[in-house]
């Protein structure tokens, strides 16, 4: 709530008055006496307000700290990694996945070293694959350098062993075009 006495401008007759009372105040705050009904009221606002404010913080303290807390248990997941190596295709290429297991499905990050960017017409697409086929994790092209990757499995990674990533050209469907450029497995621990 704001109150518009709170927030309108001393008069100068008043804050004069105020810094006179002040100023003659002894030092020994039980022996102030302040006589101006203004400045009590001022002096009593101003301290339910410090209060109020105290109070404010300290709840807003405690519930970004709850928060926090219920944030960093209610979202620990456990990260796996592996590595990718380069094929014939990209032979000094190389590659580091991490995997965490989302209530999205599995979230895969990608991160490459001397993985050339696609060149135009062309991209790069993330696989997983098993006995039971390949699936699509998304595709990336690189142009504007080397980043972190982010690809996304929606199946349980246990029938699907092995991350690849292939050069494919555009319009060309959705099936690999069997070039892979980047090999490795699934994280043990995650299967």
């Amino acid at each position: 709530m704001r109150w518009p006495e709170v927030w309108a401008r001393v008069p100068e007759e008043l804050l004069e008055r105020l810094m006179c009372e002040l100023d003659a105040a002894p030092s020994d705050p039980s022996q102030r006496v302040v006589r101006t009904e203004n400045v009590v009221w001022i002096r009593r606002r101003a301290r339910r307000l410090t209060r109020s404010r105290l109070i404010g913080v300290a709840a807003a303290g405690v519930l970004v700290a709850t928060a926090g807390g219920v944030w960093m248990v209610g979202d620990r997941v456990d990260t796996y990694s592996s590595t990718l190596a380069g094929t014939s295709l990209a032979e000094g290429a190389r590659g580091r996945v991490e995997l965490r297991d989302t209530a999205s499905g599995v979230e895969i990050i990608l991160d490459t070293t001397d993985l050339p960017a696609a060149p135009a017409g062309r991209y790069y697409q993330g696989w997983v694959k098993g006995n039971r086929g390949l699936v699509s994790i998304g595709t990336f092209h690189l142009r504007g350098g080397p980043s972190e990757i982010v690809l996304w499995s929606g199946v349980d990674l246990t029938d699907f062993p092995t991350i690849s990533v292939t050069l494919e050209s555009e319009g060309n469907g959705p099936q690999s075009s069997g070039q892979v450029v980047l090999s490795g497995p699934v994280p043990g621990e995650f299967r």
